[in-house]
């Protein structure tokens, strides 16, 4: 049996499973933007605390690398990596803020 991974990071893009179509079927979502990862939340492709928490990790890394390959704006980096008041004091909000600082670098 092989080993199956609900999201990983491979070459250059985030890969989550489609939590929707399990157990029939094995689909494999590539994520590139941080519409197509918010997405595949909504529709509930990734499910449970961890694979969110994950998700949302390696979401601040898809938006940090869209936009440079886009080269956004400071306000459109600023619109994209904002997040509500009641996250701003977590882990997440202050992943998100270095990683925002360190990518100005």
């Amino acid at each position: 049996m092989s080993e199956i991974r609900a999201i990983s990071w491979v070459n250059d893009g985030l890969i989550l499973i489609d939590q929707t179509k399990l157990p029939h079927q094995e689909i494999n979502l590539n994520i590139e933007t941080v519409d197509q990862l918010v997405d595949a939340i909504m529709k509930l492709a990734v499910r449970g605390a961890p694979a969110l928490g994950a998700a949302g990790a390696w979401g601040v890394v898809v938006a940090m690398r869209q936009a440079e390959k886009e080269k956004w704006s400071e306000q459109k980096r600023s619109e994209e990596l904002e997040m509500p008041d009641q996250l701003q004091s977590t882990w997440l909000g202050e992943l998100t803020k270095f990683c925002h600082l360190w990518h100005k670098e």
